[in-house]
This record gives C-alpha cells, sequence and structure tokens, in this order.
C-alpha cells in the first residue's frame, strides 16, 4: 500500500448472500480490510475470501431483537474502528447502520436496498426507521430504476442514490436487447 494505512470497511449484511459475499470479496481483492457483522451462517457454498473477517452477532437484526444487536455492533465497532460502513437490506441491517450513525456521529455510511425491504416491509415503525436511515446515509445504492424513486420517498437524498447492477451480469442482460417475442416467451 505504499506507506499508507490500509483501509477498512465493515459490511452489515446476510453474509449467506451471494450479494454480501461478493461486494466484501470485491473489496478484499482490492486491498481493503474487510469485516462482514451478520446474524446468519455462511453459506457452504459461498466462497469467501480468506482475508474478510466475519462476526455474527448473536440477536437477529430485526423486531425488538434489533436493539440488541445494535449493542453488539457498537461493541464490535470499538474493536474494528472501520473507515466506512455498508448495510444490505434497509429493513434490519439498513436500520442498524442508522441507528448507530445516529448514536455515534459515524460517517460515512452507505445503504444498499435489495428491493423487498423498501417496497414491502417499510411499513408503520419500521418505515420512519428505514426512512432515519435514508436520510442519515451518504450514499444509497439500489439495483434497479423503478427503486430509486421509492428510496426518494422514503427520506433519501436523490441526489446520494446509486443505481448498481449487483445481481445480473449487464455485459448479458442489457435493457435495450429486449423484445417483444422475448415477453411472449417468457
Amino acid at each position: 500500500m505504499n506507506g499508507l494505512q490500509q483501509k477498512r470497511i465493515c459490511y452489515l449484511g446476510n453474509a449467506a448472500s451471494i450479494h454480501t459475499l461478493r461486494w466484501a470479496n470485491y473489496f478484499a481483492e482490492h486491498d481493503w480490510k474487510v469485516d462482514v457483522i451478520t446474524w446468519h451462517s455462511m453459506d457452504k457454498n459461498g466462497a469467501i475470501h480468506p482475508d474478510v473477517a466475519i462476526h455474527r452477532v448473536f440477536f437477529p437484526p430485526h423486531y425488538i431483537a434489533r436493539y440488541g444487536t445494535l449493542l453488539e455492533i457498537m461493541r464490535l465497532m470499538r474493536k474494528i474502528r472501520p473507515d466506512i460502513i455498508h448495510a444490505h437490506y434497509l429493513a434490519h441491517f439498513g436500520i442498524l447502520a442508522g441507528l448507530y450513525g445516529f448514536l455515534s456521529g459515524f460517517r460515512p455510511i452507505t445503504l444498499t436496498a435489495w428491493g423487498s425491504d423498501a417496497l414491502i416491509e417499510a411499513k408503520g415503525l419500521k418505515r420512519r426507521l428505514i426512512g432515519h436511515a435514508l436520510r442519515r446515509a451518504d450514499c444509497v445504492t439500489c439495483d434497479a430504476e423503478h427503486m430509486i424513486g421509492t428510496l426518494t420517498q422514503l427520506g433519501a437524498d436523490s441526489q446520494k442514490v446509486s443505481l448498481i447492477y449487483f445481481g445480473a451480469d449487464t455485459r448479458v442482460v442489457k435493457p435495450e436487447r429486449r423484445s417483444e417475442e422475448m415477453k411472449i416467451e417468457l
């Protein structure tokens, strides 16, 4: 790293998800120290970079147990001391990242919406907590154009929302290659 301190990113998310693993592996392969805080067990089929540190928390990141998870995250963050936090799935770890940022003053925080977290689960108190997290976020990513409007309605600053296709290889799947015949066939 040419005498520079290695940057450290901490993911909050499902370590059994290929999406979380791809993000963590990408940064580990590009000379970042990577930590993943998760409630989930690692998927036996998921290949994780050997330099990625996995930290399992006891409490699930949803319902009332999320506040126990928040205490665990606060303890881990003092140990990890990341340069950036990136939380996946707004309705669970995204809320926790927003609460952690609020309580600790930590920045920058990136949130990644997966779809159902903003489209289906954002109701009642959870909607308010997601909105709070989105307003605190320095960057918000999603993988579908229709999500941008939903995220801004929930509280994200439209200037901070970026479209990143993390679920499909856009070199193969291209919107401009749509055809009416394919729609009918599918």
